[in-house]
């Protein structure tokens, strides 16, 4: 078998019928029975007689597919030729490595990397061979330490508004001088992402073997790693990973729903010829009650969803557990959508034992004011959300602004105002694709379309709110307490915390509930 046919076998089997794909060498997953095939090919080769290439050639691109194979399993550390061609029994010059390098990166559609001294040979091949078996299988190296650390700061990054590949950089102290560089940390924020992506895929009950699962499901998974996954522990160590992405995919989801507990999202269901408000509330999956179980009858409980005091929604019976003298109960569901009635009231969550409510929680922000600001309904997957209230800033290019009777709708004086969508008594809505402004008697509300990026406040008033006519609007009974949306705490210590101007440790509160 001559270089042409071995390469055209070696496409083949990964189904490239047309050619290489201009991926970098690593990502076609060389065997170590191909490695050693390319070995015995390469030895028989005869460089020394060899014409100088001129095109891209299949013997050049079977030498660069070997040296970037050669490294990613077997790096010690030098960087220099010497241990590719002591295997393949040669002493190449420098202008037949140039030559090779050239002609078989040009082959797989790569280019020759540069360097302040002009093509940088080796190194071009290197980094086609992703990183080093051997330095990241080693703790002494700082590999594994930074893609661990890559992961547990994952959901950081966005956090801190910084890019994954910014993060990493953190780490780029613990590597060897040599991999100090920006396409180490690239290739390492690479496999961090990709695991957190297949974290997302992955169920918790396969936490300890993710990789199984990932068999089953997605077959060219482990193509995206530029690491050998056949040799050694290199599987094991991928699972490793991959479980600790899965915990913290978990950790994640768990505190995304313990943020959204006891909120809830509203949409408009229909706009003409009448206008229907639905409510989706959001639920923790476990409600924890210091409460004397001795005054409870039973372990038996209803869930209920009240619009103010009417009862809007039963749920399923759940059951409750005693732990650590603790009421433990598990929500069977956890979302619960309501077509409101009355939205200028506040819903409520309630566990009731035999009709008697042992818990009630309100539901954060479940009033939806349609006579004192506008409402911004944007589409989202066929359905119009309602993404705001108030003066807003969105990405959306096309929404529609809801203006209560009492109040108008202004834009740009060079354009004409659009016709209504619907008038109802309570106001109209208007379809808009500029920005706009809705003016009250009291306020005037901008709305922005097309913004290049939606900044949302990281925090947010938690309390017990009076739904009394008040100026301004939302009024709470007691100081609301300060909370932050994100999951990560770390970014807690970068704010703090003021009312009128001086610092909130300075002053006595009494915080409402």
């Amino acid at each position: 078998m001559n270089t042409q046919q071995w390469i055209t076998e070696f496409l083949f089997t990964r189904a490239l019928f047309k050619g290489p794909v201009s991926k970098p060498l690593y990502a076609y997953q060389v065997t170590e029975e191909e490695y050693s095939q390319l070995i015995s090919l390469l030895q028989d080769a005869c460089f020394d007689t060899h014409p100088a290439f001129t095109k891209p050639h299949p013997t050049a691109a079977c030498f660069c597919l070997f040296v970037a194979e050669y490294y990613r399993r077997y790096y010690n550390g030098n960087w220099d030729w010497r241990g590719a061609e002591d295997i393949l029994g040669v002493q190449l010059s420098q202008t037949d490595r140039s030559i090779l390098v050239k002609r078989g990166l040009e082959y797989w559609q790569r280019e020759v990397k540069t360097n302040n001294n002009g093509y940088n040979y080796l190194g071009s091949l290197f980094a086609e061979g992703g990183l080093p078996w051997p330095l990241v299988s080693g703790e002494q190296h700082g590999f594994g330490r930074a893609i661990k650390r890559g992961i547990k700061n994952f959901y950081r990054s966005d956090d801190l508004k910084r890019s994954l590949t910014d993060l990493m950089q953190d780490y780029q102290k613990e590597l060897p001088q040599s991999f100090q560089n920006f396409e180490t940390i690239q290739l390492l924020a690479a496999i961090v992402h990709q695991l957190m992506s297949y974290a997302q895929k992955i169920p918790q009950e396969y936490k300890r073997e993710p990789a199984r699962y990932l068999d089953q499901t997605v077959p060219d998974w482990n193509n995206a790693f530029p690491i050998p996954l056949d040799i050694g522990n290199g599987r094991q160590l991928v699972n490793e990973w991959l479980a600790d992405a899965v915990f913290i995919e978990g950790e994640q989801k768990l505190t995304k729903e313990k943020l959204k507990a006891f909120s809830a999202q509203h949409y408009v269901t229909c706009f003409s010829p009448e206008t229907f408000f639905e409510s989706e509330v959001f639920l923790p999956r476990n409600i924890t009650l210091d409460i004397d179980h001795t005054v409870v009858s039973t372990m038996r409980f209803e869930t209920a969803l009240y619009e103010g005091q009417r009862l809007a929604q039963k749920s399923i019976a759940v059951y409750g557990q005693i732990q650590d003298n603790k009421l433990s109960v598990r929500l069977s569901v956890t979302q619960l959508r309501l077509l409101r009635d009355k939205t200028d009231v506040p819903l409520f969550f309630k566990l009731l034992e035999n009709g008697r409510a042992i818990f009630t929680a309100e539901i954060d922000n479940s009033t939806i004011d349609t006579v004192n600001a506008p409402i911004v309904a944007v589409e989202e997957d066929d359905r119009w959300v309602i993404a705001a209230t108030a003066s807003c800033s969105l990405k959306a290019t096309n929404v529609r602004t809801f203006v209560p009777a009492t109040a108008k709708l202004v834009i740009d004086e060079l354009q004409l105002l659009p016709e209504p969508l619907v008038v109802l008594p309570m106001g109209s809505w208007f379809p808009l694709s500029v920005n706009h402004s809705v003016v009250t008697p009291q306020d005037k509300f901008l709305v922005s379309l097309n913004c290049a990026a939606l900044q949302i406040s990281p925090f947010k008033l938690s309390g017990r709110q009076f739904y009394g006519e008040t100026s301004p609007q939302t009024v709470y009974l007691g100081f609301p307490r300060l909370s932050v949306n994100q999951a990560d705490e770390t970014v807690l210590p970068q704010y703090f915390e003021f009312f009128n101007g001086i610092p909130a440790k300075n002053v006595p509160l009494m915080l409402g509930p």
